[in-house]
């Protein structure tokens, strides 16, 4: 079964054309150059301090389990060390 493509009317390819000639982006800007736009100086400063404490959270966790990783190493050495003297002991 062959499906055919409907084409879209010539008044409707002309805006699309002309639309991708500024840019392609239909309706402005989005996201958060617009919210930011649409926001008070007090509302911007809140936004920030929220993004700000919770990248602070992420760096804290992600140094955190570094450091239990580390400890984590150095007691599986005090181990073996450990465990290498009790046999020179013996030997």
């Amino acid at each position: 079964m062959v499906f055919m493509r409907k084409r879209l009317s010539d008044d409707a390819l002309a805006y699309f054309r002309e639309q991708g000639a500024k840019g392609g982006k239909l309706g402005g800007a989005s996201g958060g150059a617009q919210a930011a736009a649409n926001m008070t100086a007090a509302q911007r400063k809140a936004r920030a301090q929220k993004a700000s404490r919770a990248a602070a959270l992420v760096r804290t966790a992600k140094r955190k389990a570094a450091i239990d990783a580390a400890l984590a190493q150095l007691t599986d050495l005090e181990r073996k060390r450990a465990q290498t003297k009790k046999k020179q002991a013996k030997g």
